[in-house]
């Protein structure tokens, strides 16, 4: 690969694009400064848009309980509060190609929103994500000064386009170990994965020095790892049938997960608990609010128990059918090898049940080759020493290996999450076995949410 090409890779990298169909820099209408800011990177086009981007414009009266906020910030928090984060128009494009100082100050000044903005930058979007979220990152972690030092510093990475020893060398190099690590922390994982891949260019003195820091924010301390959940962070429009027996709107809440390293914010996922009042279910199952406090996170395992006849079997042990004394049984394999009829768990299951669990989960009526049905997921995480997972679900993981939409559901206390999103934590090591789990009790409950949902 030519420097040329590998400079156009490491921005597409640290962008989040990987094709240069669209540069998505709002502030900017002609195509000319497009092309400029996908080939030199933000900080080439940082001038130009700072002309035209209204900071300087006088802020709204500041009034008790809200945020003082400039009539640009004020804009971008008028699109967050409609939930037009993605579209054009919305959210992120207004944020796209502000100048560092610009960019931080607009994003501090949309709080309490921000965390819907740094959901949208995650995911996929034709916006420069990557430094978009480093922004958000910087201001949820109270960083903004780093946070404005971080974007300057990517903005000078791409900038220096295939000359990265040079940037290596003129940018970083000058640098203390210290304060490099402090940038480093507020940075979206996309950037971090460029800078390691290209660390290779760097002057072996350089590397010696970012190499160790990397590898920390790579593979971190569990107890610089903190878990935090908030079962009510957004609301969510939901449709649901009234006990008249009507069909209408309702406003159900969404939870999030915000992963920490050094205090600092790392990623941040959708996540749901338990509803946000106490009931007993018909099938005798008691759902209640995932409980608030401070614990440390178990080793992820498959959980087995007989709490839910479906999780008396590991997720993805071997299951044949079998013939029986009045027709055909199942057998799932141990551990050890050795075969159990599931008619003689503590809970018996019964081939037509598992038959009737396929069905409900949208799957064929046929006993499954594997055990899939384990209403934990392939593996859980213990919360301290209670009775509380962080897991996935069944129709979760169908949806996850179907390349479909991820819905979740709530749960009886623990805390779900998406298969996708597990398996981001993981190759962050975020997930780790003493990182510190924080669940927090819900603002808000029956009055504004309503009763919660009857299965």
């Amino acid at each position: 690969m030519t420097e040329p090409a590998r400079a156009a890779q490491r921005h597409a990298l640290t962008s989040g694009r990987t094709t240069p169909a669209r540069a998505g820099a709002s502030t900017v209408g002609d195509s000319s400064l497009m092309h400029l800011q996908l080939l030199a990177g933000n900080r080439a086009v940082s001038t130009m848009v700072a002309q035209r981007a209204p900071f300087a414009f006088a802020q709204r009266q500041k009034h008790p309980g809200t945020v003082a906020r400039s009539a640009f910030a004020q804009s971008v928090f008028e699109q967050l509060e409609k939930r037009n984060v993605t579209a054009d128009g919305g959210a992120l494009f207004l944020l796209n190609g502000q100048n560092p100082p610009g960019l931080m100050a607009a994003v501090d000044q949309v709080a309490p929103l921000r965390e819907l903005g740094l959901v949208g930058a995650t995911g996929p979007n034709p916006f420069d994500g990557p430094r978009l979220a480093t922004a958000f990152q910087a201001s949820m972690s109270g960083k903004s000064a780093d946070g404005v030092a971080a974007l300057e510093l990517l903005d000078a990475y791409r900038s220096y386009g295939d000359d990265v020893t040079g940037f290596w060398r003129d940018k970083v190099g000058p640098i203390s170990a210290k304060r490099l690590e402090q940038l480093l922390l507020v940075y979206d994982r996309r950037v971090l994965d460029s800078f390691k891949r290209y660390l290779e260019h760097a002057p072996p003195k350089v590397a010696m020095k970012v190499g160790p820091i990397l590898g920390k924010l790579f593979d971190p301390d569990p107890k610089d790892i903190e878990l935090e959940f908030r079962p009510d962070q957004f609301v969510v429009a939901v449709t649901i049938r009234y006990p008249d027996g009507h069909d209408g709107p309702a406003q159900w809440p969404m939870g999030v997960m915000i992963a920490r390293v050094k205090g600092r914010v790392a990623a941040m996922i959708t996540a749901r608990g338990g509803p946000w009042e106490s009931r007993v279910e018909k099938s005798g199952h008691r759902a209640d609010p995932s409980k608030p406090g401070t614990y440390k996170l178990g080793k992820g395992a498959p959980v087995v128990g007989p709490f839910w006849d479906a999780a008396q079997i590991r997720w993805g042990a071997e299951v044949r059918t079998v013939a029986g004394p009045t027709g055909p049984e199942v057998e799932y394999r141990t551990d050890s090898g050795k075969w159990v009829n599931t008619l003689k768990l503590k809970k018996p299951i019964s081939r037509a049940l598992i038959l009737d669990w396929q069905k409900i989960l949208g799957r064929p009526p046929l006993v499954p080759s594997s055990w899939t049905l384990n209403p934990f997921g392939p593996r859980g995480y213990q919360v301290g020493d209670t009775d509380v997972f962080i897991h996935t679900t069944q129709p979760n993981e169908d949806q996850y290996n179907g390349k479909l939409e991820e819905q979740l559901d709530f749960s009886h206390g623990c805390i779900h999450i998406k298969p996708s999103d597990r398996d981001r934590l993981e190759s962050m090591k975020l997930l780790k076995a003493g990182a510190t789990v924080i669940i927090r009790p819900y603002r808000r409950g029956v009055k504004e949410y309503g009763k919660p949902p009857e299965r």
